[in-house]
């Protein structure tokens, strides 16, 4: 009515109304566009236009409509229209990502490890030793800050070098988790990655140690051991002490190859000083090179060892000794009961025309018998010949302990018949009588020549340990006279009961060399003519315990009397044995060979 002049449209039914907050999306992901008619009428239809393209919109019911932008990449300008009916033009707006380009890890291994640096390309998980340092560089895009987030929960960020470019480094003593996100103004810790790095700690150094040392009972003992490690081995040592003083650890370096894997061999006491009479522990304790926590060490068995007195060993070499001599001797008696098996063999065959089945059976049988027999004599020998070359003696029996050696070795070259045996074995399969018959004779000739030899060797090694433990008891009195001499004349809070107790003990001891020696000396072919000292021992055994009895009865004056006589008479004996002994050195040994061939 005011303005009748002016033409006027007829208003739209509806409109489109944007349900969306916000018309921005990140970089690369999807948006989901949602739309409303709002009017007297509802279009059935609607279209989005954009980039000269028309596109119908999904219905979704009650007059709205969606529309799916996927993977966005830059700014997007649309519109939408149904029928005559048009809205404005939008813009949908992408926000830039901060993205991760290139990764990688630089590692930096510890000294110790020996191993060589790396770097890894395109992860973030890794399996590193302890103290490794981990250096991350990290090439982004449109990234303005890098944080990283795994020590206690705290957030540490990257160090930027240039635009594109971060970096951050950590030493790794445990195994570490973590998680790298990226930043811009827009966005803050854009989709965080997680990583691991597992963190192998250094182990342990490992020792093996084995040892002949339950096997022995004097001299050097024997250790071979192995050691191992993670990356290297860095340094071995003995460690041992006397029992009676554990805290005075006493240190002894072994040269060992620096890898991770070597092995030793030592024989103790080389290259070290030990005390007679004390009884030893010891053990090896190897340490690695860990240069991070400091060098490891880890321990071995502990190992005991007694280092006998000299007189303790001259003991127990004697009774090795008499033990050989013994188990030779069975071990010639049975040889000689083969031999005559042998030779009723021998004979048998003669008389047959010829060889059955059943006799190389038992052929066969001798034969593996003979065999036996000869190892265990050389062996005993040989056990004979150590046991003769560990023994000290005196100058006086030098000579015939230097002869004595060369007789064992020359008659257990003897034994050895390995040869005939085989062809002897032979003969017995190809079931050969005549050749067989010969070289039996041959054999049990050889058997007869070794019995012999190995009778006189027997006979003279039991006059040689006759003639040794003589020495050894000479001795024995000797020192025992003069602690019993020495306790008469010293002052009078020295000589006590316990001091009395002792030398009695020492001189039971004496007592039972003697009976030992008289057994053997009777044992020989030849005696040797030793005093019997029979009665003196008696005299010396009754003023001993008449001094212990005056000293437990506080009789201190009265007691050295009765020391002072059996100190003399004991000097005496000693006298005695030593006059004998002299009297039977002038003796060589072909000398007894001589004498022995007769016997024999």
């Amino acid at each position: 009515v005011i303005q009748h002049s002016t033409q006027f449209e007829q208003p739209a039914p509806f409109t489109f109304v944007i349900l969306n907050k916000s018309l921005k999306v990140i970089e690369g992901e999807s948006f989901f566009l949602e739309v409303e008619a709002v009017g007297m009428s509802i279009p059935e239809d609607v279209i989005i236009n954009l980039s000269g393209e028309s596109y119908y919109l999904e219905s979704n019911g009650f007059g709205k409509f969606k529309y799916n932008f996927s993977a966005v990449k830059e700014n997007i300008t649309f519109s939408l229209n149904s029928g005559n009916v048009f809205s404005k033009e939008y813009k949908l707006s992408v926000i830039p990502t901060p993205v991760i380009s290139g990764l990688k890890m630089e590692l930096k291994y510890p000294a110790y490890t020996g191993k060589s640096d790396e770097v890894l390309k395109n992860t973030g998980n890794a399996v590193v030793p302890q103290g490794t340092k981990v250096t991350w560089r990290i090439e982004t895009e449109k990234t303005e800050k890098i944080s990283i987030k795994g020590f206690d929960g705290e957030e540490l960020n990257f160090n930027p070098i240039s635009k594109n470019l971060f970096s951050f480094s950590q030493n790794l003593m445990s195994t570490f988790k973590y998680g790298i996100s990226t930043s811009n103004k827009q966005i803050v810790n854009h989709e965080s990655i997680n990583f691991s790095i597992d963190v192998i700690s250094d182990e342990f150094p490992k020792i093996f140690v084995k040892s002949d040392i339950d096997s022995i009972s004097h001299g050097p003992v024997q250790f071979i051991g192995q050691l191992s490690d993670d990356y290297a081995i860095d340094k071995l040592q003995l460690v041992y002490y006397n029992v009676n003083q554990p805290k005075l650890l006493i240190k002894h370096i072994i040269p060992v190859t620096k890898s991770s894997f070597t092995d030793f061999y030592y024989v103790f006491p080389e290259g070290l000083s030990i005390q007679e009479g004390v009884e030893y522990e010891m053990y090896f304790e190897v340490f690695d090179n860990d240069g991070v926590n400091g060098s490891k060490k880890s321990k071995s068995t502990v190992f005991s060892y007694y280092n006998k007195t000299s007189n303790e060993l001259n003991d127990l070499l004697l009774k090795e000794q008499k033990e050989s001599l013994s188990k030779i001797s069975n071990s010639v008696q049975k040889s000689k009961k083969a031999s005559n098996d042998l030779k009723k063999l021998s004979e048998e065959l003669q008389k047959k025309a010829r060889m059955n089945w059943n006799d190389a059976k038992k052929l066969e049988e001798f034969l593996k018998r003979q065999n036996e027999y000869e190892k265990m004599i050389q062996d005993q020998t040989k056990d004979l010949q150590n046991n003769l070359k560990e023994q000290p003696v005196m100058e006086s029996l030098k000579k015939k302990k230097k002869e004595l050696e060369k007789r064992i070795e020359e008659s257990r070259k003897m034994q050895e018949q390995e040869k005939l045996l085989e062809e002897l074995k032979e003969l017995t399969q190809k079931l050969e009588k005549e050749n067989l018959v010969d070289k039996l004779k041959e054999l049990t000739q050889k058997n007869k020549r070794n019995e012999q030899s190995l009778e006189r060797i027997l006979e003279l090694t039991k006059r040689f340990y006759v003639e040794q433990k003589a020495n050894q008891i000479k001795e024995k009195l000797e020192k025992v006279s003069k602690k019993e001499e020495e306790l008469s004349k010293g002052e009078l809070e020295d000589n006590t009961s316990k001091k009395q107790d002792e030398l009695n003990k020492e001189f039971d001891e004496i007592e039972n060399d003697f009976t030992d020696l008289n057994k053997q000396n009777k044992d020989l072919k030849r005696p040797i003519d030793l005093p019997n000292l029979g009665q003196e021992r008696k005299e010396v055994n009754q003023l001993m315990d008449d001094a212990l009895d005056k000293l437990n009865n506080n009789q201190k004056e009265s007691a050295k009397n009765s020391q002072e006589k059996a100190a003399k008479k004991m000097k005496k004996m000693a006298e005695s044995f030593n006059s004998a002994m002299e009297a039977s050195e002038g003796e060589s040994i072909d000398e007894d060979i001589d004498d022995l061939r007769k016997i024999v």
